[in-house]
C-alpha cells in the first residue's frame, strides 16, 4: 500500500508540472504571437511607407513643398495614390511638413472620409516628431492594452540630405484581443484541471497521512509507546534471523511492585523502563511490549557484535539496575532479568528461536534475577 502511495503521488506531481509547464508556455506563445504581430504591422508600415517615399520622389524631383502647393492635381493624384493603401487596420496615411513656428502641417493625407487640406494644421506628438527630423531615420510609435494595439510609423522624406516632410501611418487592431480570447479558455481549463488534481493529491496525501498515523498507533503500545504485539506479527513476516539477537526482558519482581505501590506505580515503572530501553538501543534495534512487564527485543548485530555479544544486553541491565526511580516521593529500586538468544538461525524457525530466548529468561530468573543468560 505504501509502495503504491508513492507511485500515485508521483503520477500527480508529475500531471501537476506538466500542466503548470503547458500553462506558463501559452502565456509565453500569447506573448510571441503579440509580439510578432506588432512586428508584422511594423514591416507592413515600413512598406507602405516606402512605396509612398517612392511614388512621391518620382513625380517631385525637388522642393517638395512648392510642387505641391502649387499644382493641385498632382496633389490630388498622389493622394489618390495614398488612400489605396488604406485598409481597416491601416485607417490614416499622411504627409506633413513642419513649418517655421514648429507646427505641423497637411502636404498630402490619404484619407477616404474627413481628409486634411493642404496647410491645416495637425496636433501631433511634437517630440516624436521631431526625433525623426534630428535622426533622419524611420521610428515606430506602439501602444497597447488588453484589447488593442495601436501605433504610428514615422518615415522622413529627405531631399539634399534635408528632412522635407514626414510620413506618419497609423495603425490599431484588436487581434491582440483575439488571441487573449482565443488563449483565456485554454488556460483556465488549465487552470481547473491544475486545482482539480491538487485537490486529488492533497486529499491523498491527508488519506497517507492518516494511514500512517492509524497504522502507527495499531502498532505502538499506548502506556510505553514502544511497538506492541500486532507489529511484531509484521516484523518477523520479513525478519532476517541471522542479522538479529533476541532479548526477552522482564522485570524482576514486578507484581510486589504493583501489590506494594498500586498500579499507578507499575505503569510509571514500565513508562520509564521503556525510556531507558530507547536510550540504549540504536534505531536499528526493535523493542516490544510482549506481555505485562516483559519485552522482546531484537538486537541488529553490528559491526563490533563478536567482540562482545552480550554488551547491550548487559547496558540495559546495568543502566535499569543504577536508575532512580521515584515515584510520587517513593524511591523504588527496579532489576531486571535477561534471555538471550545469540544466533536464531540456527533454530528450526523464529519461533523456536524466541521460546529460546523466553527459557533463557527463565533460567536468569531461576538463578537469582538481575542477570543476563545467553543461549551460548
Amino acid at each position: 500500500m505504501k509502495f503504491f502511495n508513492k507511485i500515485y503521488i508521483l503520477f500527480f506531481i508529475v500531471i501537476l508540472s506538466s500542466l503548470g509547464y503547458l500553462y506558463f508556455t501559452m502565456s509565453s506563445t500569447q506573448e510571441k504571437l503579440q509580439t510578432n504581430l506588432e512586428k508584422l504591422f511594423i514591416i507592413q508600415a515600413k512598406n507602405f511607407s516606402e512605396n509612398i517615399e517612392d511614388t512621391v520622389k518620382q513625380n517631385i524631383l525637388d522642393n517638395l513643398y512648392k510642387n505641391l502647393k502649387e499644382n493641385e492635381s498632382l496633389r490630388d493624384n498622389l493622394q489618390n495614390s495614398i488612400s489605396m493603401l488604406i485598409t481597416p487596420s491601416f485607417k490614416y496615411i499622411y504627409v506633413l511638413y513642419r513649418d517655421k513656428n514648429g507646427k505641423y502641417r497637411y502636404l498630402l493625407d490619404g484619407s477616404k472620409e474627413d481628409r486634411g487640406e493642404f496647410g491645416q494644421k495637425l496636433n501631433v506628438d511634437k517630440e516624436n516628431w521631431d526625433k525623426i527630423y534630428n535622426t533622419k531615420a524611420d521610428d515606430a510609435i506602439l501602444q497597447k492594452d488588453i484589447e488593442n494595439l495601436w501605433g504610428t510609423y514615422l518615415k522622413p522624406i529627405i531631399y539634399n540630405n534635408e528632412v522635407s516632410a514626414v510620413i506618419g501611418i497609423d495603425f490599431s487592431a484588436k487581434l491582440p484581443h483575439s488571441i487573449s480570447s482565443v488563449m483565456r479558455p485554454m488556460q483556465n481549463t488549465f487552470i481547473y484541471i491544475f486545482i482539480a488534481i491538487a485537490s486529488l493529491l492533497i486529499v491523498l496525501l491527508y488519506q497517507t497521512i492518516i494511514n500512517i498515523k492509524t497504522k502507527k498507533n495499531a502498532f505502538t503500545d499506548e502506556l510505553t509507546q514502544t511497538f506492541n504485539r500486532t507489529y511484531l506479527k509484521e516484523f518477523l513476516r520479513n525478519l532476517d534471523s541471522t542479522k538479529y539477537q533476541i532479548l526477552m526482558f522482564d522485570i524482576d519482581f514486578f507484581k510486589k511492585v504493583n501489590d506494594t505501590y498500586g498500579h499507578k506505580a507499575g505503569d510509571f515503572i514500565l513508562i520509564e523502563v521503556a525510556k531507558i530501553i530507547k536510550q540504549v538501543l540504536r534505531k536499528q534495534d526493535v523493542t516490544i511490549r510482549f506481555g505485562g512487564e516483559e519485552f522482546l527485543i531484537f538486537v541488529h548485530k553490528s559491526v563490533n557484535y563478536k567482540q562482545d555479544k552480550l554488551m547491550v544486553a548487559e547496558e540495559i541491565r546495568k543502566s535499569i539496575e543504577q536508575a532512580v526511580f521515584n515515584f510520587e516521593g517513593t524511591i523504588i529500586n527496579i532489576t531486571t532479568s535477561i534471555g538471550i538468544t545469540l544466533y536464531p538461525e540456527n533454530y528450526n524457525n523464529i519461533s523456536d528461536a524466541m521460546n529460546k530466548a523466553d527459557e533463557m529468561l527463565y533460567i536468569a530468573k531461576k538463578s537469582g534475577r538481575n542477570r543476563v543468560i545467553s543461549d551460548s
